[in-house]
């Protein structure tokens, strides 16, 4: 019989994976924080849906535009602005001129210049990313229904990971 040296037994502290796993539901949640936290409160990305046909072929009715905010739109820059005459609605247009802190935007499938007067402050972002399709899920989480039940769902699993938590002491 020959006997062979096994590597000495690993041995975890008793906790250890339970503070791991806290760990990284803190830092999901930074993440997701800062990746959804909307830009009209100080948040770095946003997204809209398209909805009209002015930017085909670049974008399509119900696609997602995920936008990040800028100080500085760039002609060629894909941007959403805010129109003044319309405060509610947001316009996502490619920048065609700039002249100083007066942009001249136009849709890709239109021939002629937005009417609008949009300055520098006016933009809200500008393109970073384009998801083909899927503006319409996106719009359906919007819905109340949907929001309720998934903060039920994310509520309940909190608190059984909690209560899991707890048994475990």
């Amino acid at each position: 019989m020959t006997l062979v040296d096994a590597p000495p037994a690993r041995v975890s502290r008793p906790g250890s994976s339970r503070a791991v796993c806290r760990l990284l539901r803190w830092v999901a949640l930074a993440i997701a924080v800062v990746l959804l936290w909307p830009p009209g409160l100080g948040g770095l990305f946003g997204g809209v849906i398209v909805s009209g046909h002015s930017m085909e072929p670049t974008l399509e009715p119900g696609d997602l535009a995920i936008t990040m905010r800028t100080d500085r739109a760039e002609v060629g820059d894909v941007v959403v602005f805010q129109p003044g005459a319309e405060p509610r609605a947001r316009v996502i247009h490619r920048v065609v001129g700039v002249d100083g802190e007066t942009l001249q935007l136009r849709g890709d499938n239109n021939d002629w210049d937005d009417p609008f007067d949009v300055v520098q402050d006016d933009v809200m972002g500008k393109m970073i990313l384009q998801v083909p399709h899927v503006g319409g899920w996106f719009a359906k989480l919007a819905e109340p229904p949907v929001w309720g039940s998934l903060l039920l769902v994310g509520s309940g699993w909190w608190l059984l990971s909690r209560r899991a938590e707890r048994e475990d002491r």
